[in-house]
């Protein structure tokens, strides 16, 4: 933590005329008036995972109504075995192996208001919130 405080100390100082601060009392209200590296990569991160997400999500409504039903969930698995990868689903559900159970307990978990659909805002929280790093282009 001593690092990174360091690192955005120097950080703000480069991004602010020299003359406008003495000591560090005056960093102290600039760090407390500007948001930190930390800060800065998260929100940068968020970013890419919704744009990210949007693409995915894009590729899965196959209507393009701006929700994604059970049917278009599973052709869409079909049709982008890199989508399910990501997803951690196979890209062929079937009853037998298991992997319908997967695949209802995924859609659950995306569609968080139970109305049997997903639509862009699920979607897109599920994508940020499970920590997945890697999506296709």
């Amino acid at each position: 933590w001593p690092r990174l405080q360091r690192y955005n100390k120097k950080w703000l100082a480069s991004t602010l005329p020299s003359d406008k601060l003495k000591n560090d009392d005056d960093m102290a209200v600039v760090v407390s008036n500007k948001e930190t590296w930390a800060e800065r990569r998260t929100k940068e991160i968020r970013m890419v995972r919704e744009t990210k997400a949007k693409r995915m999500f894009d590729r899965m409504d196959l209507d393009r109504d701006g929700r994604i039903t059970h049917s278009e969930f599973i052709r869409g698995l079909a049709a982008n075995p890199d989508i399910a990868n990501v997803l951690g689903l196979p890209s062929k559900i079937r009853p037998d192996d298991g992997s319908k159970d997967a695949y209802a307990i995924k859609f659950g978990e995306i569609d968080t208001d139970n109305d049997k659909q997903i639509d862009l805002r699920e979607f897109v929280d599920f994508y940020c919130r499970t920590g997945r790093f890697h999506a296709p282009e």
